[in-house]
């Protein structure tokens, strides 16, 4: 009887020890899978949601309701105004306090590029106001064409169309330089 006693207790012993080990591997696989994460997994979470937003070259920091994630950008709303972020020069983004994540729903990485978004804005003529790696060196205008590396803006002010007699300079930014760019409206 002492022997049967014995054996079923180190069977329990065994077998307690061999769910702490699947605990144990459970959670570090939930670690792992949690480091593997991506900036648009993390950008995909907030859509809907506001966040704090630090971007290179501009100074301070943006309160952005996150409205899109593209395949090198996300887009937000501040006070009115769109706002169209690569994210090669995001700084930082700090999650709203009360955020939960994306329950209930379904947003999905939009397979546009950063290029092709600006063609878009080109296309509809919208005026937008440029920001650079260099600090408030802001570009405002409209966007005329999207070559392979740069775009070409007609600057004039924001209150006027682009006309001919508006325009006071024609730029060409290098895109990798463009850290954001907004709606004037």
């Amino acid at each position: 009887m002492r022997w049967e006693r014995l054996f079923a207790d180190l069977e329990a012993q065994e077998a307690g020890q061999a769910l702490r080990q699947q605990e144990s591997n459970i959670a570090e696989m939930s670690r792992l899978l949690a480091s593997e994460g991506t900036l648009q997994e993390n950008l995909l979470d907030q859509v809907g949601q506001r966040a704090h937003v630090h971007v290179a070259g501009r100074a301070g920091v943006q309160h952005l309701e996150v409205t899109g994630v593209g395949k090198d950008w996300f887009s937000g709303r501040e006070n009115g105004r769109e706002v169209l972020v690569q994210n090669r020069h995001l700084v930082s983004v700090e999650p709203s306090a009360e955020s939960k994540g994306n329950a209930g729903r379904d947003p999905r990485v939009l397979t546009v590029g950063f290029r092709s978004t600006l063609r878009e804005l080109a296309r509809q003529r919208v005026i937008v106001e440029v920001s650079t790696l260099v600090p408030e060196v802001l570009f405002t205008g409209t966007i005329d064409r999207v070559g392979l590396d740069f775009c070409v803006l007609s600057q004039h002010d924001p209150d006027e169309f682009r006309r001919a007699r508006a325009i006071r300079a024609v730029q060409w930014l290098a895109l990798s330089h463009i850290t954001q760019v907004s709606s004037w409206r």
